[in-house]
């Protein structure tokens, strides 16, 4: 068969929106939007080959809804929030280079609150104490979950009136909203907390408050299908999880897993080799071992789209995962920094069915790299990039987990 005749390569439906075909990318640090608050033109040059690579979806990592500064005890009010202040430049020029390349593909920004658990105090549904940020969270009062449901629904209507399809609310990988829908963090007892669906109440609140003045306006969700922590999200979790989201009013749910907290544990525990991020398993060139997050959506019953994403580097095995019906649509990260126009090679029927991405996670210390070092803006695969700086990376790949551990 040819590969443009496969059902990855037919249109998808997300709420309202149509896409050209099943492939995602997921959302991926964009240093200059981290660092410098805007989008580069190396930036926009990047998107802008994403965009014309024929993908369906692409999600554009978007502003943090809220500043450490405001997250701080007695600071967070609905009155707070301040929009110019968490805004990124360039998002005109961005969308505009995206839509050139290809009229067709849907923009996503992705909206995270990791401000609160970046500050100085950090801060989450329960008064739990996290081993990997060395500390104790305070509890959140409930006026201050308001402010934080004010701060991403006002953020989402503003990715609206900035151009952007539709909006992204990262709650995986031990950030903000991953706070609330994780048992192991959220011990509440009231409204907030215990059953799926209480925990899931704070995104609802968020949609909720969007619909309001767009009520066409979708809204996807990333979320762990699984935590690996002992008290945290499993199969059967996440699937009471999934319904109580979709209940929820959740257009499409992206389907990950990981958290910091969990890298503290050893490989035998895991199952895999704890580097950064856990979302981003190494060695996984084998076939067996990759689409890792796969068991946890089968047998899932949803009438909202699943996409599906970590560790897929596979054509053949993606079409499998779409024509098996798991999920939907298939979403890369690390393959795409390493070929931002792999998904036209694949459908062309150029080169190996097998992504070039070794997997390796030498592109995660590409993020945190300075600028000058790196020579670019934007996160980079270092084996193509700098041999050097690839086995460097590949050292402090191995030494990571042992600091924090040392504190």
């Amino acid at each position: 068969m040819n590969r443009r005749d496969y059902k990855a390569y037919s249109p998808g439906r997300i709420g309202p929106l149509t896409t050209v075909n099943r492939w995602f990318r997921s959302g991926t640090a964009d240093l200059s939007s981290w660092r410098e608050r805007r989008f580069t033109e190396e930036d926009i040059d990047l998107y802008r080959t994403l965009a014309a690579s024929g993908l369906g979806a692409i999600v554009v990592c978007g502003p943090e809804v809220l500043t450490p500064e405001v997250c701080e005890a007695d600071r967070l009010t609905i009155e707070s929030y301040d929009y110019e202040s968490i805004r990124l430049g360039g998002m005109a020029p961005l969308l505009g280079a995206m839509r050139e390349a290809s009229p067709e593909v849907v923009i996503i920004a992705q909206l995270e609150c990791n401000a609160l658990i970046s500050g100085d105090h950090p801060a989450g549904p329960s008064a739990i104490t996290s081993p990997y940020f060395d500390g104790r969270f305070r509890e959140l009062g409930t006026d201050e979950i308001a402010a934080v449901v004010h701060a991403f629904a006002e953020t989402a209507l503003r990715m609206k009136a900035e151009g952007f399809d539709a909006v992204q609310l990262h709650a995986a990988h031990g950030g903000g909203l991953w706070h609330f829908l994780s048992p192991h963090a959220n011990k509440r007892k009231d409204s907030y907390g215990g059953s799926p669906r209480n925990r899931v109440r704070i995104v609802q609140e968020i949609i909720e408050r969007v619909r309001q003045e767009a009520d066409d306006f979708p809204v996807l969700v990333k979320a762990n299908c699984v935590d690996y922590l002992e008290d945290g999200i499993d199969r059967e979790d996440f699937h009471a999880l999934a319904a109580a989201l979709e209940a929820a009013g959740v257009d499409a749910i992206e389907v990950s897993g990981g958290t910091w907290d969990c890298l503290l544990r050893s490989e035998e525990e895991l199952g895999f080799r704890p580097v950064p991020a856990a979302e981003s398993q190494t060695g996984i060139r084998d076939l067996e071992k990759q689409a890792y997050f796969l068991p946890y959506v089968e047998d899932l019953e949803l009438g909202i789209p699943i996409i599906l994403v970590g560790g897929i580097r596979n054509i053949e095995r993606s079409e499998e995962i779409i024509q098996s019906g798991a999920a939907q649509f298939v979403s890369m990260c690390r393959p795409l920094i390493r070929e931002p126009e792999l998904v036209a090679r694949w459908r062309d029927g150029l080169g190996p069915a097998e992504a070039a991405c070794l997997a390796c996670n030498s592109c995660i210390y590409s993020m945190h790299l300075p600028a000058e070092r790196l020579g670019r803006k934007t996160v980079t695969c270092l084996p193509d990039h700098d041999p050097a700086l690839h086995a460097e990376a590949q050292r402090w790949l191995t030494t990571f987990v042992d600091s924090i551990r040392a504190g």
